[in-house]
């Protein structure tokens, strides 16, 4: 099973294929996503319907919080 992230145009091209396509080759059009990616069956589903969306960068988490002594003080001991 390959861990590589599809390429942009390949997910394109999926989700043209997976929008027209009966219930038996959708089927058949996720199962060949699921192996070519790696992902698991319903983060595919998603992707492929839309409802997700592709990045190729993580997604970009807050900064920690910094507190000085003295914040901590007023703040944690009430």
């Amino acid at each position: 099973m390959s861990k590589t992230k599809p390429s942009r145009e390949y997910l394109i091209a999926l989700k043209k294929r997976y929008a027209q396509a009966s219930k038996k080759e959708r089927t058949a059009i996720l199962d060949e996503f699921v192996k070519t990616s790696g992902y698991h069956r319903k983060h595919a589903t998603a992707l492929l319907l839309g409802t997700r969306v592709h990045r190729r960068y993580p997604a970009q988490r807050p900064r920690a919080r910094v507190y000085t002594e003295e914040d901590q003080r007023a703040v944690f001991n009430g």
